[in-house]
């Protein structure tokens, strides 16, 4: 879904993680977990649908997940610290 970004962070010499997150509303998770210190990215997308591709209008039918891919420094933040992030109410 998001290679070009990571890449980028690659070829400036830092070491970059990721995980795509999925809890509702996706433009209120990206807000959130960008402003946590070490996320260096995040971007929305849908994620495991019944069909390869899909938008806002069709996600009920296609099934997919509002999704976020955070990309982050491993050296800065740890990947149970964002899982400590994550809301799970």
């Amino acid at each position: 879904m998001l290679s070009v970004p990571l890449r980028e962070c690659r070829k400036r010499g830092k070491k970059m993680a990721e995980i795509y997150l999925a809890g509702g509303c996706f433009w209120g998770l990206e807000e959130y977990f960008s402003r946590i210190p070490g996320i260096e990215k995040t971007t929305v997308g849908y994620a495991n649908g019944q069909v390869e591709t899909t938008n806002y209008q069709l996600i009920k039918e296609t099934d997919h997940a509002e999704t976020v891919q955070v990309v982050y420094d491993p050296d800065k933040i740890t990947l149970r610290a964002i899982l400590l992030y994550f809301p799970c109410d």
